[in-house]
């Protein structure tokens, strides 16, 4: 919100129109909200002002607008509620991964990871990191290219994709450990995927998530690298049937870049997210 640099009384109104579409408010506010591409000429809500409107309201009616179902539970202390949910879950037998903005960052560029590579070997452009999120002239070349070419690109994922990849990432991580132990001075390829997750974690998002679902998390990623790197749920819970997102609160609540991609994950990956409140049991009570 604080990007758009609105006003008390653009924000009433930002949060009047998205429970009542007939609300009205003075004419300089929509010019100035119009300015700032949160209004139409009409006084209406753009995409923008709608995820900006949602962002001012409390967890529950967030949740409630975007079609989130929450819900509080209680949980023994642990280091973080993320965790301590993940463990719950995994005492249930669910498949369980405390992932956050992973799948911005890693889990969508994993799975095209040899492409990245050689687009980046071809374009002689430094790879610092295959965080999507980086906004630097190389990784501005290997994405235009990459959303050019996005949809060929997909058809070849298949089921040696995740194989595939982890042993270049592993071999390339391996071979910069070699060349740092020998020199002060940097691979051109260094310096990433240096957490990067085991190897069953992809095996699994692959099996319980199928191709498709991998292809329109990667195509949503690539249309704006920079935007859909954050706002991801904390975890996802694996399953063939009915994979889903949940994002912990304790005390705060949705923020505007998570409103942003959750609502993308919901619509266009149509992957379900559920939020949970938790409330924190002291060891010893």
């Amino acid at each position: 919100m604080n990007n758009y640099n609105i006003s008390k009384t653009m924000a009433s109104y930002l949060e009047d129109k998205i429970s009542n579409p007939q609300a009205k408010t003075n004419k300089s506010t929509v010019i100035a909200l119009i300015k700032r591409n949160l209004c139409t000429d009409d006084g209406m809500l753009t995409a923008s002002g709608k995820s900006v409107a949602i962002s001012l309201l409390p967890l529950k009616e967030q949740c409630s607008i975007m079609g989130i179902s929450i819900q509080e539970i209680f949980l023994s202390q642990y280091p973080s509620p993320e965790e301590a949910l993940v463990l719950s879950l995994r005492k249930e037998s669910k498949l369980a991964y405390y992932t956050e903005n992973t799948f911005g960052v890693h889990v969508a560029p994993f799975f095209i990871f040899d492409k990245i590579y050689k687009l980046a070997v071809d374009l002689n452009a430094p790879l610092y990191g295959v965080s999507f999120g980086i906004d630097s002239l190389s990784h501005k070349t290997i994405m235009q290219v990459l959303k050019d070419n996005i949809e060929s690109i997909l058809n070849e994922i298949d089921a040696n994709t995740s194989q595939r990849n982890f042993e270049l990432i592993t071999f390339l991580n391996r071979r910069r450990k070699i060349l740092l132990e020998r020199s002060a001075s940097h691979e051109r390829f260094g310096g990433f995927w240096q957490d990067c997750w085991e190897r069953d974690f992809y095996r699994d998002i692959f099996t319980y998530l199928g191709v498709e679902k991998i292809k329109k998390i990667i195509r949503l990623v690539i249309s704006n690298p920079n935007l859909y790197s954050k706002g991801w749920p904390d975890i996802i819970v694996l399953d063939r049937e009915f994979p889903y997102f949940v994002e912990v609160k304790t005390t705060d609540k949705l923020h505007l870049s998570q409103i942003i991609t959750m609502g993308e994950i919901i619509n266009k990956i149509e992957i379900p997210i559920y939020c949970v409140r938790i409330k924190t049991i002291k060891k010893g009570n």
